[in-house]
């Protein structure tokens, strides 16, 4: 009965902004009922209700509100449909430069009496797009996401090189971002994934030494760097925990290179020396 009310919601057309926002949220609650029980069909039509264009792109004080992009943006991802998260993304991105064209074209018409009000309106779309940097840098992320994902490192290396958009000149700013999937994987571990695969393995090293630095617990990074590193990142895990005692990580992977190695007493009382600073860490895969 509940998602048949869900479907007949649907059927109404949406003649205001509040109607069109209750629409897309019944639309995606259609989707991930239809996915928790394996409905093919719900899922779909919950997608081709999911008008994310018609909603409002700025919140009544003027900020972008992007939430609807990437809760469905993860709805796809949940669903399979990793092609249609980057179509989303791309999506995002083009309505970010799309209102910010149509917020300096608002602002050109504007007299000076009526500019003492502006709030934020811009004068040229690079007053925009560093208002909302985060904004971008976020669609971007979670666009790089997308291709790691897929393996296509060549147009993650691309979306790096060539995209004006990442408003930075400095990549160290972004590495402990998420890139909002479900695994909400760093930006730094994405740029030394696709940087290792495009055989720079060296940069892709120093990249994860970086985001290391910043976010020391994080363990794909940690799992990464060994890949790349091997016997070799052991120091580096040295200099980690003596930067910080309290956080076991190092220790653990450390223990991990110990294992795969054959050296199991070795490892044994590294990881005893971890359990020691967190034994909840024991209980952790």
């Amino acid at each position: 009965q509940a998602v048949l009310r869900l479907l007949e919601a649907l059927k109404v057309e949406a003649d205001s902004s509040e109607a069109k926002q209750a629409q897309y949220e019944v639309a995606t609650k259609l989707i991930e009922v239809g996915h928790l029980i394996n409905n093919s069909a719900w899922v779909k039509e919950g997608f081709a209700e999911a008008k994310v264009d018609g909603l409002d792109f700025q919140t009544e004080y003027g900020s972008i509100n992007a939430s609807p992009y990437r809760d469905l943006i993860r709805l796809k991802i949940t669903t399979g449909d990793r092609a249609g998260a980057i179509d989303l993304a791309d999506a995002l991105i083009q309505r970010l430069e799309s209102s910010g064209e149509a917020l300096v074209a608002k602002q050109a018409k504007k007299t000076k009496e009526e500019d003492y009000y502006r709030g934020n309106d811009y004068k040229t779309i690079e007053a925009f797009r560093a208002d909302n940097k985060r904004e971008y840098q976020d669609a971007l992320i979670m666009k790089m996401g997308l291709l790691v994902s897929n393996k296509d490192y060549t147009a993650a290396l691309k979306l790096l090189d060539e995209s004006t958009l990442w408003l930075t000149h400095d990549a160290i700013e972004l590495l402990a971002r998420g890139d909002a999937s479900p695994e909400n994987r760093r930006f730094g571990w994405l740029l030394a994934k696709t940087l290792q695969h495009s055989g720079k393995t060296d940069a892709a090293a120093m990249t994860l030494e970086a985001l290391l630095k910043q976010d020391n617990g994080y363990d794909p990074a940690y799992a990464l760097y060994l890949e790349i590193k091997g016997a070799d990142a052991l120091g580096f895990f040295d200099k980690l925990f003596a930067l910080d005692q309290f956080q076991e990580r190092p220790l653990i992977w450390k223990a991990q290179h110990l294992v795969n190695e054959g050296d199991l007493s070795a490892a044994e009382a590294i990881a005893t020396q971890a359990i020691a600073i967190d034994p909840s860490d024991g209980e952790q895969p």
